[in-house]
């Protein structure tokens, strides 16, 4: 494909959009039904080609009919599930089954209440003729936009069953980066969860009789005894005032986080976090060199490559970088024009890549870089873990030492007067 030929592609591409049509056979009998496609004009003929008529053809109003993916969005996504489903159908395709067959088998072999209804959808999408890129695209929520394109190419070059099944690793590295990167914050997440809960009680109910006994002496209490009591009897009084106010505030900061501008602020504060933003980085990395090269060997342009891995990211910061790539790659300029500016990738990133894009091999550059970016986050992910439990351990003996000394030392001081 020449460069004019994928400038052209990218202008093109979008993702695809879901109608609803009623359309006449040949023989005159009214049919309806959904499709999916990128614009109306190529759903116009997608329908010419099935051999009908179109009388109406106009994108599907997804309120009503999206329940189930409302739902989905409430719950979470049964990742293993996915994972099982893409291994089973990758296997059976390899056997030469028929797709159809195949993913009828995958109804009654699931057992995610929230998968079997999908896969029945796209029993009925591959039975009525649409391609399965067309029916994954419908289901946004199990399928990205990363899954949809690289099925659509493993359709055209006939390798799809290598396609979903490199799917299926994918989503088992994305499953283990993240168990990875919780299982570094669940421990001093516990802890200071812990912390606030013990402290809230104590505050509001154990501090303030004891504080009672202190207060009837009449001595001169000290700093940090009176400071305890201020916040004690605040919390006392107006605990339910201080939790409405925190839900409010979280609501409210989610809501605003729609707005583009907040996002990529918000996702940048993120990055610069000390240890937590390096990892954050280097997570971005990893997601960026594997998506853009199995896209690039599954036969997707450079440019088409770049809109479906600024999705694939999942973060507003790096989502701008690429867009800007994008353009200077349109305008004829190199992939690492804007990549040299950006404190957000890395200078041997950018080196590497600028090699690879001048020898050819830029594939394999990325697969090289993605590997090794891979052993970086497990490495830090075991520093932080190492060096964040000491850290969380001497902030909770702070924190204890300090509320049991200033309510022992006034309680001394009164006994030590008789």
């Amino acid at each position: 494909m020449t460069e004019e030929e994928e400038k052209k592609e990218y202008a093109t591409v979008a993702l695809p959009m879901r109608f609803r049509y009623i359309a006449r056979t040949k023989v005159g009998k009214t049919v309806r039904g959904a499709l999916v496609s990128p614009s109306i004009a190529e759903a116009e003929h997608e329908l010419a080609d099935r051999g009908y008529l179109s009388a109406s053809l106009r994108p599907e109003a997804r309120i009503v009919g999206s329940l189930r993916e409302m739902a989905i969005q409430f719950q979470r996504l049964p990742l293993k599930g996915i994972v099982i489903l893409l291994r089973q159908l990758s296997v059976m395709v390899s056997a030469e089954m028929p797709l159809v067959d195949a993913l009828r088998g995958l109804v009654h072999q699931t057992e995610s209440a929230l998968l079997r209804p999908v896969i029945v959808d796209l029993v009925k999408d591959v039975e009525s003729g649409r391609r399965l890129s067309e029916a994954f695209a419908a289901h946004p929520r199990i399928f990205s936009s990363f899954a949809v394109y690289l099925v659509r190419a493993g359709e055209t070059s006939g390798n799809l069953s290598e396609v979903i099944s490199y799917l299926a690793d994918q989503a088992e590295r994305d499953a283990e980066l993240r168990s990875k990167v919780r299982s570094a914050m669940l421990y001093p997440s516990f802890i200071i969860g812990g912390l606030v809960t013990v402290t809230f009680i104590m505050m509001t109910f154990v501090i303030p009789r004891m504080t009672n006994v202190l207060l009837q002496t009449g001595g001169t209490l000290p700093l940090s005894t009176q400071i305890l009591i201020t916040v004690s009897s605040f919390l006392a009084t107006w605990w339910w005032l201080l939790l409405i106010v925190v839900v409010v505030t979280v609501v409210a900061f989610r809501w605003f986080l729609r707005y583009a501008w907040l996002r990529t602020r918000w996702d940048t504060f993120k990055l610069r976090v000390p240890a937590f933003g390096r990892i954050a980085q280097d997570v971005a990395i990893v997601r960026i060199t594997q998506s853009f090269d199995m896209l690039l060997r599954g036969g997707v342009g450079i440019l088409p490559s770049l809109d479906v891995v600024r999705d694939v990211v999942g973060n507003a910061a790096y989502r701008e970088l690429l867009e800007a790539t994008a353009q200077e790659v349109m305008d004829g300029n190199s992939l690492t024009t804007r990549f040299r500016d950006s404190w957000l990738i890395p200078e041997m990133v950018t080196q590497l890549l600028a090699v690879g894009e001048r020898s050819g091999r830029l594939e394999l550059v990325l697969q090289k870089l993605a590997s090794h970016y891979e052993r970086i986050v497990e490495q830090r992910i075991r520093d932080l873990i190492t060096v964040i439990e000491p850290i969380v351990m001497i902030v909770l003996g702070i924190g204890v030492g300090v509320m049991v000394g200033a309510i022992i030392l006034p309680m001394y001081n009164l006994v030590s007067q008789f």
